[in-house]
C-alpha cells in the first residue's frame, strides 16, 4: 500500500514539474504544429496562438481542410524573436493586439482580403516600419500601429496627421487645429482617428473616401461645419458623438448607412439634411440632439431603430413615411416638445415606449398598417385628448396611454384581441 502511495506521490510531483517545461495551451484549444486555433463554424479557425519560436513564418492557409479566416486576440503577441511573417489571404480579420510587442518585425503587407485591423493589432512593434494596407481594409482602429517605426518617424506625418496607404490612420489632437482638409485618395478613416481634437473648427471630407470609422470625430467640440464629400456611402458608430459645437449638417446621397449614436449628443445640431438613400436610422443615431427642431426622413428608410431621437428636446413635429415598417422602442422618448406626429400607411409596429413622455404631444395619425403597439408606447403624453386606434390593430401593448392625463376620447377597432 505505502509503495503505490509513494508511486502515486512520484508521479503528481513530476507532474507538476512538468508545467514549467512545456508550453502553457489555452484551454479547449486545438493545436496544429506550433498553432493553437479555435473553432469558428464548420468550415473557418481562428489562430489562437503561436507557440514556436521560428524567426520567419508563414501562417497556414487552412488547418485540417478549415480555412483560417482570423487571427485572434494576442495570437502572436510579444514574440520578440520573429522578423518576417506571411499572412495568408485567407485571413479577413486581425484582432485585438494580434501582433503586439514583436520588436524585431520590420515590415508586413496585409493580404487583401483583410476587412478588419483591431485595436492595438501591431503596436509596439518598434522596428516596423514598412506597412501596405489593402483597399479591402474599411475598419482599422486609430491604434493598429501605435508605437511603430514608422507611427514614431516624425517624416510620415502630413499636417498633423498619419497616412498609411489609402488611409488616414491617426490625428495628433496638439498639431490639427482650425480648418482641416483631409487628403484626396483618401479612402478610410479609422475609427477614433481625430478623437477628442478640440482645436479642429471644420472638416472637409474628400470624395475618395468611402467609409468613416466609428468614434472619428468624437469629442470634437470646437467642430462647426463639415463638408462630406459625394463618394461616403457608410459613417460608423459614434463617429460625430458630442460634436457639441456642430449646427448644421448635410449628408450626401452616396450615404446608405449611418450607424447608431453617429450623432448623439451633438446639442448644437438645428438642421439635419439626410441622404435620401439611407435605408435605416439606426440606435441611438441623435439621441440627446437637443436643438434639434425639425428632420425630414427620406422615403428610403424602412426602420427607425431604438431610441433614435431619445430626448430631442427641441423637435416639435416629425412625419414618418409608408417606407418604414417599424419604429423602434423609445425611439422618441421624452421629445417633450413633440406636439404632432403623422405616421404615414406602412409602418406595422410601434415599440415599447416610442413616443413615452413626448408631453407636448397633441395631435396624432396612426396608418389604417399599424398591427400593434409596443407597452407604454405613449405613456406620459399629458397633453394627448383623444386619439383613434386603426381597424386592423389586433394589440394594444400594456400600459400604451398610461399617465395620458387628459386623454378623454379613445377609439379602439373590434380587430383589437
Amino acid at each position: 500500500m505505502s509503495k503505490k502511495i509513494l508511486s502515486f506521490t512520484m508521479t503528481l510531483v513530476m507532474a507538476i514539474s512538468l508545467i514549467g517545461v512545456l508550453p502553457a495551451m489555452t484551454a479547449g484549444a486545438l493545436t496544429y504544429g506550433d498553432y493553437e486555433y479555435t473553432a469558428l463554424d464548420d468550415s473557418e479557425v481562428a489562430i489562437t496562438r503561436y507557440t514556436g519560436s521560428n524567426s520567419k513564418i508563414t501562417i497556414p492557409k487552412a488547418i485540417n481542410g478549415h480555412v483560417v479566416s482570423r487571427i485572434d486576440y494576442m495570437a502572436f503577441a510579444n514574440h520578440t524573436n520573429l522578423t518576417n511573417i506571411i499572412i495568408p489571404d485567407s485571413v479577413t480579420i486581425i484582432d485585438v493586439c494580434a501582433f503586439e510587442g514583436c520588436t524585431r518585425l520590420t515590415s508586413i503587407i496585409i493580404p487583401s482580403s483583410v476587412t478588419e485591423i483591431g485595436n492595438k493589432a501591431f503596436s509596439d512593434c518598434t522596428n516596423l516600419n514598412v506597412i501596405v494596407i489593402p483597399t479591402s481594409v474599411t475598419s482599422i482602429y486609430s491604434t493598429a500601429f501605435m508605437n511603430t517605426a514608422y507611427y514614431n518617424d516624425n517624416s510620415n506625418w502630413e499636417n498633423g496627421m498619419l497616412y498609411i496607404s489609402h488611409h488616414l490612420i491617426t490625428a495628433k489632437s496638439i498639431d490639427v487645429t482650425g480648418a482641416c482638409y483631409i487628403k484626396q485618395g483618401t479612402n478610410i478613416i479609422a475609427e477614433y482617428a481625430f478623437e477628442d481634437c478640440t482645436g479642429l473648427t471644420s472638416l472637409t471630407i474628400p470624395d475618395s473616401v468611402t467609409h468613416i470609422g466609428g468614434g472619428a470625430f468624437e469629442g470634437c467640440i470646437g467642430m462647426t461645419e463639415v463638408c462630406f464629400g459625394n463618394g461616403i456611402t457608410s459613417i460608423g458608430w459614434g463617429a460625430f458623438s458630442h460634436c457639441t459645437g456642430l449646427t448644421s449638417i448635410v449628408i450626401p446621397n452616396s450615404v446608405t448607412t449611418i450607424e447608431g449614436d453617429a450623432f448623439s449628443f451633438c446639442a448644437g445640431l438645428t438642421s439635419v439634411t439626410l441622404s435620401k438613400n439611407l435605408d435605416s436610422i439606426k440606435d441611438r443615431t441623435f439621441r440627446y440632439c437637443t436643438g434639434l427642431s425639425s428632420i425630414t426622413i427620406p422615403n428610403n428608410v424602412k426602420e427607425i431603430e431604438s431610441e433614435a431621437f431619445h430626448n430631442c428636446t427641441g423637435l416639435i413635429s416629425i412625419t414618418i413615411p409608408g417606407n418604414v415598417a417599424s419604429i423602434g422602442g423609445r425611439a422618441f422618448f421624452d421629445c417633450d416638445s413633440l406636439v404632432s406626429v403623422t405616421i404615414n400607411n406602412g409602418v406595422r409596429d410601434l415599440g415599447s415606449s416610442a413616443f413615452g413622455y413626448c408631453n407636448k404631444l397633441q395631435n396624432v395619425t396612426l396608418p389604417n398598417s399599424l398591427t400593434s403597439t409596443g407597452p407604454t408606447a405613449f405613456c406620459g403624453c399629458e397633453s394627448l385628448k383623444s386619439i383613434e386606434i386603426p381597424e386592423g390593430v389586433t394589440s394594444i401593448g400594456f400600459g400604451s396611454f398610461e399617465d395620458c392625463k387628459n386623454l378623454k376620447n379613445v377609439i379602439i377597432p373590434n380587430s383589437v384581441t
